[in-house]
């Protein structure tokens, strides 16, 4: 398999782990932190807006939620796609090493790749109103 495949493969499985990660946050509902007024109907629509704009005071409150969900989505992999996902990471591109690192620093880059991706998601997400 070529290196570009397995990158698609990686990116498929990243994208699949992303959207299951949004339609959590979108799930829960909103906590009206964006006013009543707000056309933000939902947490992940709230942190979009925050992303997209300037950071509120709950912004740092809406990061580290999502850190979490990304932290538990890649807790919850089986070993092996945690491992291959890590040839995804930015972590993976750093490092030195003669061999990968272990499973537990593995599932920390994972989940700092999923953050950063998701955070490129919600620049993009089109916002209501």
């Amino acid at each position: 398999m070529s290196r570009l495949a397995l990158q698609r493969l990686i990116d498929k499985e990243y994208d699949r782990l992303l959207a299951c990660t949004v339609a959590e946050v979108r799930d829960l509902a909103s906590c009206g932190l964006s006013g009543d007024d707000s056309p933000y109907t939902d947490l992940w629509l709230e942190y979009a807006a925050q992303v997209q704009g300037q950071h509120g005071f709950t912004f740092k409150q809406y990061e580290n939620m999502l850190v979490q969900f990304c932290e538990k989505q890649s807790e919850d992999l089986p070993d092996f796609v945690a491992r291959v996902l890590w040839f995804g990471t930015e972590g993976s591109w750093d490092w030195s090493e003669p061999s990968p690192p272990g499973l537990l620093v593995t599932r920390e880059h994972v989940a700092e790749e999923l953050f950063r991706r998701l955070s490129g998601i919600a620049v993009n997400e089109e916002l209501p109103g």
